[in-house]
């Protein structure tokens, strides 16, 4: 029987650790393993490259930045994600698109993860940790606003949105006039949040691959 394919993209992974994101995509994708899935991680690294298995399973597509100088973490990002989609592809020619669904993490993996979406037919979830208006202090900057650009296009296209928080929730359906019900709240504190993770993927796979 096949496996349930899940594809998380993010743009830190241990051993790169920048903030809390690299943690919890860890633990997201070694406790999926364990539920039956089968698991790959697309990330950034600035020397590490490839396809590798780690002890508890997880597939790690690690690629670099074809570009080495940027002028804001926008530029960095974008052309990242041509890296990111190459890798997806790479995955999904070698495995099939059945069964598969993405799983991006904030708004610097969203411009691969609609992409791929788009051309693969693949159902879509995103997964927001922070937003720009909380990250910013003025937020209606040019980098900002392009930004937000990217955030409001990963909810639009994405067939579901993953936050933390009821108040993250709120403040996505009022700044971007998300659908409530399009958004779904995990407490990852909660211990019972990777049941729920993987009670939302079977019922998006089942619906698109029934």
């Amino acid at each position: 029987m096949e496996l349930l394919k899940v594809i998380l993209l993010s743009w830190e992974f241990p051993p790169r650790i920048v903030g809390e994101m690299a943690i919890y995509v860890n633990s997201l994708a070694s406790n999926l393993v364990k539920k039956g899935f089968n698991v790959y991680v697309v990330t950034y690294h600035d020397s590490l490259n490839g396809l590798s298995t780690c002890e508890d399973g997880v597939k790690v597509f690690r690629v670099n930045n074809p570009v080495d100088c940027h002028t804001n973490v926008l530029t960095w990002s974008l052309t990242l994600n041509g890296n990111f989609e190459k890798a997806v592809v790479e995955i999904l020619e070698k495995e099939g698109s059945n069964q598969t669904i993405i799983d991006a993490h904030e708004w610097l993996t969203v411009s691969a993860a609609v992409s791929i979406k788009k051309t693969f037919d693949i159902p879509l979830i995103f997964t927001i940790h922070s937003i720009e208006d909380y990250r910013s202090n003025y937020a209606e900057t040019p980098l900002s606003i392009t930004i937000k650009s990217l955030e409001w296009l990963g909810i639009y296209v994405a067939d579901k949105v993953i936050v933390r928080s009821e108040n993250l929730k709120k403040d996505l359906c009022n700044l971007y006039r998300v659908p409530k019900d399009k958004i779904t709240v995990v407490d990852w504190f909660n211990p019972s949040w990777i049941d729920n993770m993987v009670s939302l993927y079977k019922e998006f796979l089942s619906k698109n691959f029934s």
